[in-house]
């Protein structure tokens, strides 16, 4: 899986996976929920949205 790619500070990313059935790279939004830092600890928490992922997953079913 990818890291977070373009932010750019809006508090939204994206990450991919690859299908283990077909190779194709699904992609997955990520919203950033919080961030909170406790002396030499960050805590960040992201939402990954995972529609595509299960909308990539139904195609395999169908078949």
């Amino acid at each position: 899986m990818a890291g977070l790619e373009g932010a750019g500070g809006a508090g939204v990313g994206q990450a991919t996976i690859q299908c283990p059935e077909c190779g194709t790279s699904v992609p997955i939004a990520m919203r950033h929920l919080s961030t909170t830092s406790d002396t030499d600890k960050l805590m960040i928490v992201v939402e990954p949205d995972l529609t595509d992922v299960w909308a990539h997953h139904w195609v395999h079913e169908s078949d």
